[in-house]
């Protein structure tokens, strides 16, 4: 894989690719070359499948993983080898679903006796911070804020010292 690896090295480089993308991108080659033996240029779509089929239930690959290998052998085939149709179809593994926590009855109790016991109330968190009207709001804000500051500043009586 010596030639098309300076090959595909070379179309990274023109791509524009970082580099910490191109060491990826040709170590997944390498080990695709690796796995079967001869060129990737001597393999086709179902080597390509196989190998996927490995690397998620023997190798037991994230997700991520995954899609890195799965974008370096497109890389390899679109670009490099120039043979697209190799790689139109490769299957994209979909998001595991999480399920939210739920709590149950009893927890949520628990939950709500220690925000309780702490004090976190609502009317405790309105006391602390007071509601400013809309007026008050934009009375000191912008210009007209600075302009008031201003005048404010211009009243203070001046200090002699004797």
């Amino acid at each position: 894989m010596g030639q098309l690896r300076d090959r595909m090295e070379t179309d990274l480089k023109l791509g524009g690719y970082s580099p910490s993308t191109q060491n990826i991108y040709l170590l997944y080659a390498r080990r695709f070359a690796e796995h079967f033996m001869p060129s990737p240029a001597q393999m086709g779509e179902e080597q390509i499948r196989q190998y996927l089929l490995h690397v998620v239930q023997d190798k037991k690959r994230s997700r991520e993983t995954y899609k890195q290998i799965r974008a370096a052998l497109i890389f390899l085939y679109t670009v490099t080898l120039k043979r697209p149709t190799e790689v139109d179809h490769l299957p994209v593994r979909r998001n595991k679903v999480k399920l939210p926590v739920v709590l149950s009855g009893t927890e949520v109790d628990k939950l709500l006796a220690a925000i309780r016991s702490r004090g976190f109330t609502k009317r405790h968190r309105c006391r602390e911070r007071p509601a400013v009207s809309k007026e008050a709001r934009f009375q000191y804000s912008g210009a007209y804020g600075i302009e008031k500051a201003r005048e404010e500043a211009d009243q203070v009586p001046e200090v002699r010292v004797v």
